[in-house]
């Protein structure tokens, strides 16, 4: 009460009219209070929505990512791709090319070796699922996955930790295969995304 009577003793003047110049800077300096308060508390609030609306996008985001992972890898994850990928772990493929005569582009296929395969010791039905020759043709539909990853990290559709975690180890066995370099080299032009993506699994290898 006595800080108000004193901003009262200052409004009004000694006759007792009021001081418009007092009452008009004491106004405006409540009236400037409360903006200040109402602009910090609408500064505090839409920085808890912002916050808020990162967390709830990073987290769609990461949902988006792991099922991008989950539908891609039913489609990798096949039998023939598996037999295929086995083949190359043992170093079991030898590519070569049969001439098709004149104005027919060379046939590029698989050879299974045999003496090999009988060394795995697999089970018969197992055993009856590999065949003798994979074409080239069967070949890119496994090294087109390694294509599409490089191009789905690169437009950060997958991050490369995952690539690594899922993928890393049959896009390094692919690329370091011998008679996989050799039939690339007959593919120039096409893919530059696995040459991309290899590489980069190699580098984060390197960096541990």
């Amino acid at each position: 009460m006595e800080n108000y009577s004193t901003v009262l003793n200052h409004i009004c003047s000694r006759t007792g009219t009021i001081d418009y110049n007092a009452f008009w800077t004491f106004w405006l300096v409540v009236a400037t209070c409360a903006l200040v308060f109402v602009t910090a508390m609408l500064w505090w609030i839409s920085k808890t929505q912002i916050g808020g609306l990162r967390t709830t996008y990073a987290s769609e985001r990461e949902h988006q990512k792991a099922e991008f992972i989950y539908n891609f890898s039913k489609d990798f994850f096949t039998l023939e791709n598996r037999i295929i990928m086995m083949l190359i772990d043992y170093v079991a493929l030898r590519y070569e090319e049969a001439d098709m005569g004149e104005g027919r582009d060379r046939f590029g296929h698989f050879v299974v070796n045999k003496a090999i395969v009988s060394m795995m010791k697999l089970d018969p039905k197992d055993l009856s699922c590999i065949k003798g020759i994979y074409s080239a043709f069967e070949m890119d539909d496994l090294l087109g996955h390694f294509d599409d990853i490089g191009l789905f990290q690169q437009k950060d559709m997958i991050d490369m930790k995952d690539v690594c975690c899922y993928f890393g180890w049959y896009i390094t066995k692919c690329w370091e295969n011998a008679e996989i370099q050799k039939y690339l080299q007959t593919q120039k032009n096409l893919f530059q995304n696995f040459a991309y993506i290899a590489k980069k699994v190699a580098q984060v290898r390197e960096n541990g």
